[in-house]
């Protein structure tokens, strides 16, 4: 397919920023960070390392997770330059783009509360120009142009290894090796591991932390309801439940930048995970509601909305663990459910056989044990400690309470764990491991 693109050469660029000064000049001040910029494989400078840049913005790509991944259809596409578009006053500052996006280019404006990107500076290509930055590059390094370029040809060419049809071809450099010196200079001073293998780590528990309160509540209020509704069906329990629903839509709102736009989060159903998941959160509490004070509802509608919630929200991380071994993780809030009602109904044998199971996923999740630094392994053995305890005390006591508390304690910490595991592909982390980049 023949489509504008990108052409960029490792052999030329001297990591002048002057596509970055262009982008800015051309399209205004950017306060939240540069929409173009220039990432640096050797950032101190150390001999033994290789030095070459990569200048990357918004590919456009065909298959643009950022405009599949946004709950409020705020991207759209020009057909005419096949530009990713973005459109602010739609913007709920989710930041479910930022993390969608393999090439760092939607970023976050603090201050107004929405997500900023490159344009292709499309008014430029509707004249019959090049985008600013490959217009200013003085050494010839950026340039773009009109060709056949295929997916097949972008996976290959991407610095990220992710089949999205980026509009980016990187002539790759042609001498690999520099030149030889003597390694023992530097015994005493030797490259810090974060030179060779760093990352900015765009999600955490602790900057998520609205997220982790958010999954774990609604994990627990689901088989809290489940239980409830096969054994006791008590009026104060669904209120609790209907509750704590309201505390989570409350949690849902703080991490939105423009929290007044949060009703356009549902635009995007076909395509987006955090749409699905907030109609499933309204459908669940809602049935509580109506089987609560209107009239009875099959306890299987409830508990089917409940579970549609809790793979939406599952899924929508699909993006920020794809490099694990396994998709399917310990933390996942459809276990915390099943796992909370199992051992609420008195189900003892199959929530040890599940609790077996998903300490299995949550140590293949982990490094290998040699490279389990004290942190991981003081984690690894609370939570074992705690999900022992929870099915000793419901063995040998019966308290069934005291048994839910110490699972609860568990899967918070394994929860609050998955969230500082999560990563997303991001083009700084693989020109810190490229070939040769080793100490």
């Amino acid at each position: 397919m023949e489509k504008n693109i990108f052409i960029f050469s490792k052999n030329r660029c001297v990591g002048c920023q002057a596509c970055s000064v262009a982008c800015v000049n051309e399209n205004g001040r950017q306060a939240a960070g540069q929409w173009k910029k220039v990432y640096n494989s050797n950032p101190s400078h150390f001999p033994l390392l290789p030095l070459f840049y990569l200048s990357l913005s918004c590919n456009h790509c065909d298959a643009a997770p950022c405009m599949q991944s946004c709950p409020t259809r705020a991207y759209s596409r020009d057909t005419s330059t096949r530009a990713v578009l973005h459109h602010p006053e739609k913007c709920i500052g989710c930041k479910i783009c930022t993390w969608a996006c393999p090439y760092d280019a939607p970023v976050y404006h603090p201050q107004q509360g929405i997500i900023e990107k490159c344009t292709f500076c499309q008014p430029r290509l509707k004249e019959g120009l090049k985008p600013a930055c490959a217009h200013q590059c003085p050494v010839g390094a950026l340039d773009y142009t009109r060709q056949e370029f295929d997916a097949g040809q972008a996976l290959e060419s991407s610095p990220v290894p992710v089949r999205i049809g980026s509009s980016l071809k990187v002539e790759e450099m042609e001498k690999k090796e520099g030149p030889k010196m003597d390694a023992s200079l530097f015994e005493d001073n030797p490259i810090p591991e974060e030179e060779v293998h760093r990352s900015t780590g765009r999600i955490t528990a602790l900057r998520e932390w609205p997220l982790v309160v958010f999954s774990l509540l609604n994990a627990f209020l689901v088989g809290l309801y489940a239980h409830l509704a096969i054994s006791i069906g008590n009026v104060l329990g669904s209120s609790l439940i209907l509750a704590g629903g309201l505390l989570s839509a409350m949690l849902s709102l703080i991490h939105l930048g423009r929290k007044g736009r949060a009703w356009r989060s549902l635009a995007n159903l076909r395509h987006s995970w955090l749409s699905r998941e907030i109609l499933f959160l309204l459908l669940f509490y809602l049935s509580v509601f109506i089987d609560l004070f209107l009239t009875p509802l099959p306890v299987i509608i409830p508990i089917t909305l409940g579970v549609l919630l809790l793979i939406s929200i599952d899924s929508l991380y699909n993006l920020a663990f794809w490099e694990w071994k396994v998709k399917i993780h310990s933390s996942q809030t459809l276990f915390l459910a099943v796992s909370l009602f199992l051992l609420l109904q008195d189900f003892l044998t199959l929530f040890v056989i599940l609790s077996l199971l998903r300490t299995g996923l949550y140590v293949i999740r982990k490094p290998g044990i040699g490279d389990l630094n004290q942190a991981h392994i003081l984690l690894l053995s609370s939570r074992v400690l705690a999900l022992t305890a929870a099915i000793l005390v419901a063995y040998f006591t019966g308290n069934v309470w005291i048994s839910t508390l110490c699972f609860l304690c568990g899967e918070t910490m394994d929860r609050i764990e998955f969230y500082n595991e999560l990563n997303v592909p991001e083009p700084g982390t693989f020109l810190a491991n490229a070939p040769g980049h080793t100490t």
